[in-house]
Order: C-alpha cells, then structure tokens, then sequence
C-alpha cells in the first residue's frame, strides 16, 4: 500500500480534509461541558477553526462567551447557554435562570473579598454546640 494507492489514498484524504462540505460531515466526540480548546468550541459552533476564528469577533459582539483570559479556553456550557437563549421561544423551560438573578456591579462582591472570607472560614476552627 506504499505505492500508487497510498498516494491516491492520501491525496483523497487531503482533499476531504480541505473540503468545507466533507469537514461538516465528520463526526467528532465532543465534551458534555467545561473548558475546551478553541477548536473544540469551534465544533461545537459547527465551524471549522478558521471559520470560528473569522466569526469570532462579531459572535462577542453578540454575546457569545469570551476565552478565558489566562487559558485560551472556552466554556461549553456557556457556550451552550448562549446558543440556546438566541430562540428562547423554542426552549421556554430548558433555561429558567430565575435561580441566578443578575446583579448589579454595585452588589455584586469582590472576587479577592469572597476567597479571603472562604480562607478565613477555613482556617476557623469549628465550635462545638
């Protein structure tokens, strides 16, 4: 198979490979959740990389989560919440946020105050009733 036939076989390959249509037909295993890799994300938006990085800004623009700033990694599950809410109308129940009211900048806390509170809690020893 290292002759004529792997080199066809290879160049078909190739050509599968750079053919947009044939990408969109592949299957891929993708994560139920939690922090991806932009080509993760990017099939999970049904684009090729360079397509999801082409998009990229405008789908910020809209709304779409942004990368994590020290990973590069994107959230699925916010990525699946953002896709869900552009037709709320077909998924009425699916995504009751009701649980998780917005806050203002004013009340929202302080990232350093809430792990400096949950340090000190730690290291508080218990009392016994």
């Amino acid at each position: 198979m290292h002759g004529r036939e792997g080199l066809s076989a290879d160049a078909t390959l190739r050509k599968a490979l750079n053919d947009a249509e044939a990408f969109m037909t592949l299957r891929f295993k993708l994560p139920p959740g939690g922090d991806v890799p932009p080509i993760t994300a990017a099939r999970r938006m049904g684009l090729s990389l360079d397509a999801f990085r082409d998009a990229l800004p405008e789908l910020v623009a809209r709304g779409f989560p942004q990368a994590d700033e020290t990973t590069g990694n994107f959230d699925l599950d916010a990525i699946d919440v953002w896709r869900r809410t552009r037709n709320l109308h077909l998924f009425p129940d699916s995504l009751d946020l009701s649980g998780f009211p917005l806050r203002s900048p004013a009340t929202t806390p302080d990232v350093n105050e809430v792990i400096r509170q949950k340090i000190i809690a730690g290291l508080t020893p218990a009392r016994n009733p």
